[in-house]
């Protein structure tokens, strides 16, 4: 399937045409992004599906929901067997540069703490459980990926991440990466959760008296 026919989207504030709307945000189709966004969407495209498919198995598993150490854990489990290298809860340090340009690790107690890390891959998955992805978690995610782009010369401009929210009305998965030193976030999907009513049955007893 080309980037034409899917409903990906890519986030951009410059261009208002041709956009759809994301939580009141407008972001731009991935058909009207640069060659080099489509080329690098095209080549991670595989693992990126991949990985979104096991999420959103585990996601119509847990009937009525879970904390975000249980879908951590299901989707730990189900990247191993298929032959994932996986590291999880990673501590990271921080570091800060100085006025005078020095840059200094801030102390052992400062530090960023990434749920899943596929270190072979240069990707960092971050999950939540909430009812709503707003800045706040996209800048966490963001302060982890400058950071081992920075720090991490292994992994430098090929950092990538994932921010993936097991919500409570609907699954909601981002992919991001390098592109030029500035970080571009692709939505992947964003899928509703069934209706608890459709799940279970109801009645009303309230009017019954003794």
């Amino acid at each position: 399937m080309s980037l034409q026919e899917t409903k990906i989207t890519a986030s951009k504030t410059n261009k208002p045409n041709k956009t759809s709307k994301t939580s009141k945000t407008e972001i731009t189709l991935v058909s009207e992004a640069s060659e080099e966004i489509r080329n690098h969407i095209t080549k991670s495209w595989t693992q990126v599906k991949l990985i979104e498919n096991i999420c959103q198995t585990i996601y119509k598993k847990f009937l009525f929901g879970g904390k975000e150490h249980h879908y951590q854990a299901a989707l730990e489990e189900e990247l191993r067997d298929r032959g994932f290298h996986i590291q999880q809860e990673l501590a990271r340090t921080l570091h800060y540069v100085k006025d005078n340009n020095d840059t200094i690790q801030l102390p052992h107690d400062i530090r960023g703490r990434e749920d899943l890390v596929l270190d072979k891959r240069c990707l960092i998955l971050e999950l939540k459980q909430t009812g709503k992805i707003t800045d706040k978690e996209f800048n966490q995610i963001c302060r982890y990926m400058h950071e081992r782009k920075t720090n991490s010369p292994l992994w430098g401009s090929n950092t990538r991440g994932m921010l993936i929210n097991f919500g409570d009305n609907d699954l909601e998965l981002w992919y991001l990466f390098y592109n030029d030193d500035r970080i571009t976030r692709v939505l992947i999907c964003k899928s509703p959760r069934p209706k608890l009513n459709t799940l279970i049955d109801t009645y009303d007893a309230s009017h019954v008296m003794g």
